[in-house]
């Protein structure tokens, strides 16, 4: 039986007022945060998530060849990503929308302050 512990929806921009986010060459840039809040999960946790971007040319330092989201565990990039994505790009497009959707499993629970 499955028990949902927390759903969460995080929206950096409603399509009118983009992120705006400057993305400089072969730099990790941190887009977003997204937790979990539960408590008493039990012993094994499993995430999933999906998402859907779009990167505007204008944004880009330089034109790259492709660009690529990683998505790890906790809020920073070490370790290793739990989920990669890399989409190529043309200078002679405007912008790269794309969705992903991908899973995590045997998740570690949050540690709870009290």
């Amino acid at each position: 039986m499955v028990r949902t512990l927390d759903a969460r929806t995080s929206l950096g921009s409603n399509g009118t007022t983009p992120l705006n986010i400057n993305l400089p060459a072969n730099t990790p840039t941190l887009v977003g945060i997204l937790g979990l809040n539960i408590i008493n999960p039990g012993l094994l946790i499993r995430t999933q998530f999906n998402g859907t971007y779009r990167i505007s040319v204008a944004n880009l330092s330089s034109i790259p060849s492709a660009v690529r989201f990683e998505i790890y565990r906790g809020s920073t990039n070490t370790g290793s990503p739990i989920y990669v994505v890399q989409n190529p790009i043309f200078p002679t497009v405007g912008s790269i929308i794309a969705s992903f959707e991908g899973s995590d499993y045997n998740v570690p629970a949050p540690h709870q302050d009290n």
